[in-house]
């Protein structure tokens, strides 16, 4: 095979470089070297590399996966992109997800619509389909959501502050 050289723009490579540098992590720990020392991360400045979706009203729901910047328009918008996000680097990220996040009286996640709402069958429309067969229930408050994210974080063995930030706007969903 004759390697071919080709020109990239220095933003997609600053963003190549930092996925690169978050997948070298996330496999490392699915490969048992969570105990290991971890070698020293380039630095990434979270605003370096951006993913910019729509935004509702110029306020920014933004958060950072492995040092990647993305906005949505809302908290669950943003959850449910961060949901997706981690479940491609795991298979399994949602049948491991959903007993950790199951509710009192509801399941966060779940296998279908009236699952999510077992008790609430008028609810069940507002569920949203995340993946094949997983539905989500999003009418939740911002601090619920936020305690779905760092569980799923521990789903995934990464720290919730550090691998995952958030910065949503206070007081909206």
């Amino acid at each position: 095979m004759t390697p071919v050289v080709i020109s990239i723009a220095p933003d997609l490579l600053s963003h190549l470089q930092a996925l690169r540098s978050c997948l070298d992590e996330v496999l490392r720990a699915f490969h048992g070297a969570r105990n290991a020392p971890a070698e020293p991360r380039p630095a990434v400045r979270p605003d370096a590399v951006a993913r910019s979706n729509a935004n509702s009203g110029g306020r920014r729901h933004r958060y950072w996966l492995f040092g990647v910047e993305h906005t949505a328009p809302t908290t669950i918008a943003s959850t449910i992109e961060i949901l997706k996000d981690l479940a491609r680097y795991d298979d399994d990220f949602y049948p491991k997800l959903a007993p950790a996040v199951r509710g009192r009286t509801r399941n966060h996640l779940a296998r279908s619509r009236s699952d999510v709402y077992p008790k609430r069958p008028n609810l069940a429309r507002d569920a949203k389909e995340i993946a094949p067969g997983w539905f989500f229930g999003g009418n939740i408050s911002n601090p619920e959501k936020e305690n779905i994210l760092r569980a799923a974080c521990k789903v995934m063995g990464i720290v919730f502050g550090r691998d995952l930030k958030i910065d949503w706007p206070k007081g909206e969903t």
